[in-house]
């Protein structure tokens, strides 16, 4: 049977909360009463909080609400609960709860609360088999993390190296009482056919199965950490600072497992969806294999990969786009675009000189025709060849704020002013900045004089 004392080291960091996640079932209220009870009996002074999301699924959510709000003032806990509704949009109920549960999680949390969760052993067991048939590489074969981020918040899982059956003695020597949320006999739901179906045969078999299972978790895990060390060390070559895009002859002298390794974590350090394994193959193939003067685009919900000049481009997806829009600047401001924002200042001695002031300025976006004169180079040329000379990639092209002053581009955002419009030393200008929303490779924060821009 579980002893409380395992748990004292919780208590060690004063003044931050320990926030139990609380259903109200057997696993947590056991959690939950072993750290009432050990402030209790050595008047720690960490905060304990429960709280509850009410899913609403259940007929029962209500009363089970209630249970918890009362067990809490019998333990003298602090209690909150979220209610929160799980819509299916083409997903499983267990995937739409635990996504909505965690959401309404991050949301309660603040910096330094620790989040509890009381999965245990056998919970850890059904995770990994869960996982192995759903094809899960070693990242998915780790299991359940016993500790990690939750935005500003830790969440831990203390209970994870514990066998349900100590829970269950605890919570019997104890006379606790608990909720039985039927929907865990529903043998529809994957988890629960592992659990009920698969879990008796195996343990039948190998009673001590929760156990070896759980260090080959530890090993998978550890596997996992160093694939993602390795990426790490091969993205900071293939980016050179730059992690919005990577260097594709680099990527091109790779074995094809490296390259799938690296690919995964560019896009796990975007913050972008990670893509199906076929999606991801695809990725190696047209990109890593492609001729140099291709083009490739590679999309999935949510992220998009593109390739120019051998290089890979990794971006949310385009939105978007009216060209013909024309817009104005009332004062000095940031104007959001559906692609980006555009930001102006004024600054002795930089940007563009403006006789009328930012009202005589319309802003534009190229449609194909255009012809401009950069300040320091010799004649006017079409706007088309400028942006290809400085190596702006094609989807990028259409979406550049110009800066006009009647029919003239005075300035193309970012990148330079023109002939003719350039403040002295003497005068005051205005700088017109762009910022691409649509990838952290495309900062235009300096607007230049120059020809070349790298990209």
């Amino acid at each position: 049977m579980i002893k409380p004392e395992s748990l004292q080291y919780l208590f060690s960091a004063p003044g931050s909360r320990l926030v139990v996640g609380y259903s109200g079932g057997m696993d947590s209220h056991v959690l939950l009463h072993l750290l009432a009870s050990l402030k209790k009996e050595h008047s720690f002074p960490t905060e304990i909080h429960a709280l509850h999301i009410n899913h609403g699924v259940s007929p029962q959510s209500n009363t089970w609400q209630d249970h918890c709000e009362m067990t809490c003032k019998k333990l003298e806990v602090d209690f909150a609960a979220i209610n929160v509704s799980v819509e299916l949009a083409g997903r499983g109920t267990e995937d739409s709860a635990r996504e909505v549960r965690y959401r309404a999680f991050g949301e309660y949390l603040v910096a330094g609360d620790n989040l509890l969760l009381a999965h245990h052993a056998d919970d850890q067991a059904e995770t990994i088999l869960y996982r192995l048939t759903r094809g899960s590489g070693l990242k998915g074969l780790g299991g359940m993390p016993k500790r990690r981020k939750l935005g500003a918040a830790t969440l831990l899982r203390p209970l994870l190296h514990v066998a349900r059956e100590s829970l269950q003695d605890y919570a019997e020597q104890e006379g606790l009482q608990w909720i039985e949320d039927e929907s865990n006999r529903d043998t529809r739901l994957d988890r629960n056919y592992i659990r009920h179906n698969l879990i008796p045969v195996i343990k039948e078999r190998w009673p001590g199965y929760a156990r070896t299972w759980t260090r080959s978790a530890l090993l998978a895990a550890e596997g996992s950490d160093l694939n993602r060390e390795l990426a790490d060390l091969d993205l900071r070559k293939l980016s050179s600072g730059n992690r919005g895009r990577i260097d594709l002859t680099k990527l091109q002298s790779m074995s094809h497992a490296r390259q799938r390794n690296l690919l995964c974590r560019w896009i796990e350090c975007a913050a972008l969806p990670l893509p199906s394994n076929a999606q991801l193959q695809q990725l190696v193939v047209q990109f890593a294999a492609a001729r140099q003067d291709a083009n490739p685009v590679v999309r999935w919900q949510g992220a998009e990969v593109r390739r120019f000049r051998n290089h890979a481009y990794l971006m949310q997806p385009l939105a978007q786009h009216d060209e013909r829009a024309e817009l104005h600047l009332n004062s000095d401001q940031s104007l959001f675009l559906a692609v980006g924002t555009l930001t102006v200042k004024q600054t002795q001695g930089g940007g563009i000189w403006l006789k009328d002031g930012l009202s005589s300025v319309v802003i534009r976006f190229r449609q194909g025709g255009e012809r401009c004169h950069p300040s320091g180079r010799v004649g006017s040329h079409p706007l088309k060849k400028i942006l290809q000379e400085l190596r702006v990639p094609p989807w990028l092209r259409d979406r550049i704020p110009l800066i006009c002053v009647g029919d003239q581009i005075a300035a193309v955002a970012g990148l330079f002013n023109c002939q003719g419009f350039s403040a002295s030393e003497a005068q005051i200008g205005w700088e017109f900045r762009w910022s691409f929303s649509g990838s952290g490779s495309m900062d235009f924060s300096n607007p230049r004089n120059g020809i070349e821009v790298n990209h």
